[in-house]
């Protein structure tokens, strides 16, 4: 399970290597199956041999054909991946500005909390803040700031949910990745 501080972590730009790697060894398949396709072993050759290794040639074609739709699909969930990594990272962002815009603290765990600076920033900082006869707007104010701290804390969650859903479908997507 991933957890806000796991997102904290996380850059769209780690799948760089890989996805490089995976274009490079898609490009050298394609390369080994050209070169396969344009070999021609029946013109000048004839006879049980000829005949298995233009079997074999049939083969390793297949494999590469194979082999290169193996890495476009990883490639493709790779893909997905970056972009789900991308969106999670802008979606703390968001979460982040609105925390520190309303002076709320988010934990490792991703539990939205209330700070000294912030109470103090929304005019509920003192003992007199709550006082209707001091502050007559002051229950208001918490009303509010319990309002906005709701939404930063469904932010987060909604960050820490859609973090799960990525890492999920890539770790599927790598699994059967290992099974071909």
């Amino acid at each position: 399970m991933v957890t806000w501080s796991d997102i904290q972590r996380w850059s769209s730009e780690a799948f760089e290597p890989t996805l490089n790697s995976l274009a490079d060894a898609r490009n050298d398949i394609m390369r080994a199956k050209d070169e396969l396709e344009s070999s021609d072993v029946g013109q000048n050759w004839r006879g049980a041999a000829a005949n298995a290794a233009a079997a074999k040639r049939r083969q390793l074609i297949d494999d590469c054909e194979s082999q290169i739709a193996n890495i476009e699909e990883l490639t493709a969930a790779t893909r997905d991946a970056q972009r789900g990594t991308r969106e999670v990272v802008m979606m703390a962002h968001q979460a982040e500005a609105m925390a520190d815009h309303y002076g709320f603290a988010i934990a490792d765990s991703g539990q939205v909390t209330d700070t000294p600076g912030g109470l103090a920033a929304a005019g509920l900082g003192g003992p007199q803040a709550l006082n209707p006869l001091t502050n007559p707007h002051g229950p208001a104010l918490v009303a509010e700031r319990a309002k906005n701290m709701q939404e930063t804390q469904g932010m987060v969650k909604h960050a820490i949910q859609k973090a799960n859903a990525v890492d999920n479908n890539y770790a599927a997507a790598l699994e059967k990745a290992s099974q071909v």
